[in-house]
């Protein structure tokens, strides 16, 4: 009987003591607050991304920066783009992320894992090392630049598709994909992800970085996936018909991959997860219909439609009881790299990065009631805009300048968001208030999509 109870025992600790093993991290470019299914009433079905979102933990306070390759290198090296200094989209000139800078895969690749990087990059390619193969992934498919079309993949006058396989694919080893053009970028990324799954072996511990091009401008899908989705949106639309095509393409390929990780027999010990990279262009920086109701503001803007970006995360083995749940605690794009670590049952060894500004979120998600956590692991946010340095903390009126307008944005963790379309309290004696106010930049509530 004593063997028994010492067996069951043991069980209950192993049990207990289960990580996952696998990663899969998939941006999706450009994602607006409103447009994946379980957010808009499914007005388009992301049966896929609703399925992980739903059955895991949505994280209902997330933040990333106003434009995609900030965000990219925060989630990279867990740190801010005050310590990165990407603080604005990268243009085609010679910048990058610094090589000193230790990335998600070198991370993961100290404890046994191999890396892939799969669709946009955009955090440099001036120079050979700059590029992913060179950054701890051991291959790369995809493209290096911000955005590019669909189909013919050329950007600036020139294919921008390149199939690198090996750690270091340089000169000599990184190829042109010139027989993928006519393709769908969706499409071709998600069959890479299965191949890759496919021949990969399940007791080596995978961690894939999957950013899809979608849904990024320009608006481009076929007319298949347009006509899927066409009933479901007034016809007088048609940019949001064709944007819940774009959509709808990305959702079938990441049901795709989550397929062929089931077919491998990883699927059970994988954490996924899913963010975008800043809210959606509604109104600046390339629109292709995005809708970040119920927020103001757009992609390239700190409002909350620019930074407060949908994100959310599910393991199979994860407590029942947080499943399906509303993680309300602040969160930040920084803190993917120290919450994988932790959930993967590891931790930093001394030096091992660059000072992170990404926190540990993984216990207090595990142990997620749906409410505000008594002692979060993240109270702050801090900005960093083209223009201005802005320290978001609790109750703090923060002013700042992008490049078309003043705004005043005020933030409390303890009601963030709760009138996310509050106009300015009177009592503020800010001149910038003043001008916000008579330029109309304190405008009403949007409206969403339909």
């Amino acid at each position: 009987m004593l063997s028994i109870v010492y067996l069951v025992t043991l069980l209950g600790i192993a049990s207990s003591a289960k990580k996952p093993r696998h990663v899969l991290l998939t941006v999706v470019d450009d994602l607006g607050f409103d447009d994946l299914g379980f957010r808009n009433d499914n007005q388009i079905p992301t049966v896929n991304f609703n399925f992980i979102a739903q059955n895991g933990i949505i994280l209902d306070n997330y933040y990333v920066q106003p434009s995609c390759s900030p965000t990219r290198a925060t989630i990279m090296v867990g740190r801010k783009p005050v310590h990165t200094g990407i603080n604005f989209w990268i243009p085609n000139i010679a910048i990058g992320l610094k090589l000193e800078e230790t990335t998600f895969a070198d991370v993961l690749n100290k404890r046994g894992y191999t890396s892939h990087a799969i669709g946009k990059w955009h955090l440099g390619f001036f120079k050979t090392p700059y590029t992913p193969t060179f950054r701890g992934f051991s291959s790369f498919y995809g493209y290096y630049e911000g955005s590019e079309d669909y189909f013919q993949h050329t950007t600036s006058g020139g294919l921008d598709f390149h199939d690198e396989i090996g750690q270091n694919c340089g000169p000599g080893c990184t190829k042109l994909a010139w027989s993928d053009q006519g393709t769908y970028s969706s499409n071709l990324f998600a069959a890479r992800a299965v191949s890759i799954i496919e021949a990969h072996s399940a007791d080596t511990p995978l961690f894939m970085y999957l950013a899809f091009q979608a849904v990024h401008a320009p608006s481009q899908t076929t007319p298949e996936y347009i006509a899927k989705y066409a009933q479901r949106i007034n016809e007088s639309d048609h940019k949001r018909q064709v944007f819940a095509g774009m959509i709808g393409a990305a959702d079938e390929g990441f049901g795709n991959v989550t397929n062929a990780l089931k077919f491998k027999g990883m699927f059970a010990d994988t954490v996924f997860i899913v963010t975008t990279d800043n809210g959606g262009p509604t109104t600046e920086c390339s629109t292709t219909g995005q809708s970040n109701f119920p927020f103001r503001g757009s992609k390239c803007s700190i409002w909350e439609g620019g930074t407060r970006g949908t994100g959310f995360l599910y393991w199979q083995g994860m407590p029942t009881s947080v499943q399906g749940t509303h993680y309300v605690g602040l969160t930040h794009a920084a803190d993917w790299l120290p919450t994988v670590v932790a959930a993967i049952g590891s931790s930093f060894t001394p030096n091992e990065t660059l000072p992170l500004d990404g926190v540990n979120l993984w216990d207090a998600l595990m142990a997620n009631t749906g409410v505000a956590p008594q002692n979060p692991p993240r109270t702050e946010i801090y900005y960093v805009s083209d223009c201005l340095v802005v320290r978001l903390a609790p109750t703090a009126v923060s002013v700042c300048a992008n490049r078309l307008a003043r705004c005043i944005h005020r933030v409390s963790t303890s009601k963030r968001g709760a009138r996310p379309c509050a106009t300015l309290p009177a009592t503020s004696s800010s001149s910038a208030a003043a001008a916000a106010r008579a330029s109309g930049a304190l405008s009403s509530c949007p409206t969403r999509a339909r």
